[in-house]
């Protein structure tokens, strides 16, 4: 008795999104409490940390899934991200001293993002984005 092989071929699944790095002080200035040292944002106390850059667009129409916060947090404390016009959190979490904070967004108001508050001491080395296109 012979036997009968198939072969079936798959496509394989197109790449999802991938983190983007959006870090710099190219792409944020500093706010209260907080400086750049070339390679790491230094927030010293809580409060508003960082604003997008004055001048540049990359912010605009932006409206990734996700936000990654990397670095050294020493405590407890919310991270949060809101627009510009009233004030509205687009994402916010709960920190509990991790080295990587992951977040949600939701862009309900459209309007595009202006402030990223810690409200810890915080050596921050990296800010990245999940989905969204740059401006």
């Amino acid at each position: 008795m012979g036997k009968i092989f198939f072969m079936v071929e798959t496509t394989p699944e197109p790449p999802g999104p991938e983190w983007v790095s959006v870090f710099d002080d190219t792409r944020w200035e500093r706010q209260t409490n907080v400086n750049w040292n070339g390679t790491r944002w230094n927030a010293t106390g809580p409060g508003p940390v960082l604003k997008t850059k004055i001048g540049s667009t990359w912010f605009q129409n932006f409206r990734p899934t996700s936000m990654r916060v990397t670095g050294a947090i020493s405590f407890a404390g919310n991270v949060t991200l809101y627009d510009g016009l009233s004030g509205n959190v687009i994402g916010t979490k709960q920190n509990n001293s991790d080295a990587v904070v992951t977040i949600a967004l939701d862009w309900q108001y459209g309007i595009d993002m202006l402030r990223l508050d810690l409200y810890s001491y915080a050596n921050i080395t990296n800010i990245e984005f999940l989905g969204g296109t740059l401006g």
